[in-house]
């Protein structure tokens, strides 16, 4: 969903969250393409233990900037009107 304010997170990082039934990877687009895989990487490994120590769900989602679904502003409890 395009109209969505994603911009209330840093688009220059990879921010991880956590609901009980599963966890978001939240991916902004304005990180240097020479880092985007090495902070997605550093995400997955920080899930793995978050599911080891932390019982963190099993399922998670990869979620690009404006592309959230809305499932992800519900996690948020976020309501917009549609522009």
């Amino acid at each position: 969903m395009n109209n969505k304010p994603s911009k209330l997170l840093d688009p220059r990082g990879v921010f991880i969250f956590q609901s009980e039934e599963k966890l978001y990877v939240w991916i902004g687009n304005k990180i240097l393409p020479a880092n985007r895989e090495r902070y997605i990487a550093k995400a997955e490994s920080h899930i793995k233990l978050l599911q080891k120590y932390e019982s963190a769900p099993e399922t998670y989602v990869t979620i690009n900037q404006n592309e959230e679904p809305a499932e992800f502003w519900d996690f948020w409890k976020i309501k917009l009107e549609e522009r």
